[in-house]
């Protein structure tokens, strides 16, 4: 069986671009078909054109023919960018060892913004993704972030390797998380660089999962 839904469209019959341009266009889509998603992606990403974007490109704080960065809207830090690649990319569930490239690249940009643009020393360079169902926008994105952070509440949104707690092997994760999987809404770009380049050796192209550090 299959049933319908509105999907955004304008007179012409081409997507929207924007909510309130939405007219009733009937699409039939299986009943198993997520139409929740399917709505989604009739709908602009507000990452896609940023720079394009006249109201938004003095958040620009770098770009160049394949990445941008910006201020992030609502800074958890001191300094707190985002660096984006321009084609559109879900996020890191999307890449696998074929990327490595990028997110090196991604990488090199937040520390270069950081660093002479806004003069933040390496040891308070705090770079990584968050991981779906914990994204905010379904674009990639690298935060990079320049400590100090706000306060402890915005500080545990980009936890540290370090803390022993939020480790996957910790007494508190099994115990409260079982396997410890399900607190890893964060990841560290170098952890998650060093990840795809351990599937790269054993010849894995699988796109990322957590089984990728063993989990």
């Amino acid at each position: 069986m299959t049933g319908s839904i509105p999907v955004a469209a304008d007179d012409k019959g081409k997507p929207s671009s924007s909510i309130q341009e939405i007219q009733e266009t009937r699409v039939n889509v299986p009943d198993d078909v997520d139409t929740a998603a399917v709505i989604e992606s009739f709908l602009p990403c507000v990452f896609c054109g940023i720079s394009e974007n006249a109201s938004e490109r003095s958040r620009l704080v770098y770009e160049d023919e394949k990445y941008v960065a910006f201020h992030d809207i609502n800074p958890s830090a001191r300094i707190h960018i985002l660096v984006v690649p321009r084609r559109h990319v879900e996020n890191i569930l999307s890449l696998s060892v074929r990327d490595l490239s990028m997110v090196r690249e991604m990488k090199a940009i937040a520390h270069l913004v950081l660093s002479r643009d806004f003069h933040v020393p390496i040891k308070d360079h705090h770079l990584g993704f968050h991981v779906p169902p914990f994204t905010s926008v379904a674009h990639l994105h690298l935060h990079g972030i320049g400590r100090p952070f706000k306060n402890w509440v915005r500080a545990a949104k980009y936890p540290e390797a370090k803390n022993w707690w939020l480790s996957a092997g910790s007494s508190l994760s099994h115990s409260v998380f079982g396997k410890g999987r399900w607190i890893r809404w964060w990841v560290e770009v170098n952890d998650f660089i060093g990840s795809l380049e351990a599937a790269e050796e054993r010849g894995d192209f699988r796109k990322f999962s957590w089984d990728f550090f063993g989990f």
